[in-house]
């Protein structure tokens, strides 16, 4: 649950797109601490889907596809475009606000994902 509350109201602007989370859906996984040899160890696992909107740009959209969220820290991410520019440059644009390592929908994504792993560390 504190996981989709963390993840569910994302909003960044990048590339000079201002784009919105929406609902956070098909969330399966679990999480579990378990002691070994006197330490304490963090699990999980998990996989969900992001909608997200760019605002004001005719409704471009689509999902952020979050498969083998784990303790590995070796995550998985893809995009699904619903809609996206017609217009090749506009598109690339797009991907960079979308998908960007250093900026963007995906690197504000990860940050959430980061302090919930902190807060679950904390327990």
């Amino acid at each position: 649950d504190r996981l989709k509350a963390l993840l569910g109201n994302v909003e960044v602007t990048a590339r000079s797109f201002a784009i919105r989370g929406g609902n956070v859906k098909d969330v399966k996984g679990d999480a579990s601490v378990c002691v070994v040899r006197g330490k304490k160890r963090f699990l999980f696992d998990f996989e969900f889907n992001i909608e997200w909107t760019v605002v004001g740009k005719d409704g471009y959209n689509g999902k952020l596809l979050c498969h083998d969220i784990s303790n590995d820290g070796d995550y998985e991410i893809a995009v699904q475009y619903k809609k996206k520019p017609s217009d090749a440059l506009e598109s690339k644009e797009l991907a960079a606000a979308v998908n960007g390592q250093a900026e963007g929908f995906r690197h504000a994504v990860l940050a959430r994902i980061a302090t919930f792993v902190t807060e679950y560390q904390a327990l």
